[in-house]
């Protein structure tokens, strides 16, 4: 079964403008008394990451080597994985964002976000070893560094307020 590279990039893409959006979202959220700007900083890096996608989209040698054949258990699993992603609900999480989260809800979405991403990152860089190494590695590390900055920022909260 042939997966289409440029398809599965773009889809990538959308997901950090999405995240992004979300990100903002909780930030502007007036419910919200952690600092905004921490939300804010990892809203704008994840429309950097979008930049890094379409960056490499723009490589079009490169895409073509991303279609690849895959075993359809290979396939399903790819698709699983992309399909399953949190960011498919985005327009409902925005919403729930603005008005009834606590703030324990966003960093327990945030870290499920970056979670999913960093796994969805992982399976790319095993499909496609080749393809713009250092971008996929720069993503991979900004993003687990935004999963750190999650818990970590997660864990201080609790401390705070004896969760």
């Amino acid at each position: 079964m042939k997966v289409i590279g440029r398809e599965v990039i773009e889809l990538l893409a959308e997901n950090e403008t999405k995240v992004g959006k979300l990100y903002e979202a909780i930030a502007n959220s007036s419910r919200m008394n952690i600092g905004s700007d921490f939300f804010v900083s990892l809203a704008k890096d994840e429309y950097m990451h979008h930049n890094y996608y379409k960056e490499m989209l723009a490589d079009e040698e490169g895409v073509k080597a991303l279609d690849v054949e895959l075993t359809e258990e290979e396939n399903s699993y790819l698709h699983s994985i992309m399909e399953s992603n949190v960011m498919k609900y985005q327009d409902e999480l925005i919403e729930k964002a603005k008005v009834i989260w606590k703030e324990e809800d966003a960093f327990i979405i945030a870290d499920k976000i970056e979670r999913e991403t960093i796994l969805l990152v992982y399976e790319i860089l095993q499909l496609y070893p080749y393809f713009s190494p250092e971008l996929m590695g720069k993503i991979l590390r900004e993003e687990k560094r935004h999963l750190s900055k999650v818990n970590k920022a997660y864990s201080e909260y609790r401390m705070k307020y004896n969760i």
